[in-house]
């Protein structure tokens, strides 16, 4: 009986030549890998997601956060999906609609914490957009107070903003709507509101008759409510920012 010879086959496919110029050589395979050296299978795909996208997907960004978690977001011409590592299960996964909606804010981003707006992620307001938390509303002279260390300096009249509340915004005042800022006291951290830019610009405020009862808070949205021109933003998804 002959003796086996063992054969020593460097790793990779060598494609430098023809098959006989590479005697020696792995010259060509199909759905394998090379692992510590040897030749294995891929083991083969396995489907994300069963639900097909209705519109043609124009650039898919993936990325890892520090704390391991695992992102796929996914861009077409209509809309904005994003897949979570910490959320779905390895097969059967749900992208999450996060499309932008014009004039409000978007879609609760699936309840995250671990981004600046808790539960909401950047981009969930338009770019630029900032956000300043539990302000009081005084009666007497229409105007939004907002606790010490607010820095309103980098806020303008006919800034457009939105609110939104714990429970019940102050009377006069409705979430999700757009208003525009106006006698800003940068010393004091007071605001008032205006219905429209020309109010805003005349200084007739939104006339506020009770404080609300929890937790109320203004978003700055960004220039595109208010026709001032923007920086050009670049972005890793087929969809407009």
């Amino acid at each position: 009986m002959g003796k086996l010879l063992g054969l020593d086959i460097p790793p990779g496919f060598f494609r430098n030549g023809t098959q006989y110029e590479v005697s020696g050589r792995w010259y060509d395979g199909n759905l394998v890998r090379f692992s510590e050296g040897r030749l294995r299978p891929i083991g083969g795909w396995t489907r994300l997601s069963e639900t097909q996208f209705t519109n043609p997907i124009r650039r898919i960004h993936s990325y890892r956060t520090s704390l391991g978690i695992r992102y796929i977001i996914v861009g077409s011409p209509k809309e904005l999906k994003i897949w979570s590592s910490d959320l779905s299960a390895d097969t059967q996964a749900y992208f999450y609609d996060i499309t932008p909606t014009a004039g409000t804010p978007a879609p609760d981003f699936v309840n995250k914490t671990d981004f600046t707006v808790s539960g909401l992620g950047y981009g969930t307001f338009d770019y630029g957009g900032e956000l300043f938390q539990n302000f009081t509303a005084d009666v007497s002279s229409d105007t939004l107070t907002f606790p010490s260390g607010t820095d309103l300096s980098q806020q303008e009249t006919g800034s457009v903003v939105m609110l939104s509340t714990s429970s019940v915004l102050p009377a006069g005042l409705t979430a999700n709507t757009k208003y525009f800022l106006h006698a800003i006291n940068t010393s004091n951290r007071t605001v008032k509101l205006a219905s429209s830019l020309s109010d805003a610009t005349a200084g007739t405020a939104v006339n506020i008759t009770d404080t609300g009862t929890g937790t109320h808070d203004m978003t700055v949205m960004g220039g595109e409510y208010y026709g001032t021109p923007r920086e050009p933003v670049q972005a890793d998804v087929g969809v407009p920012v």
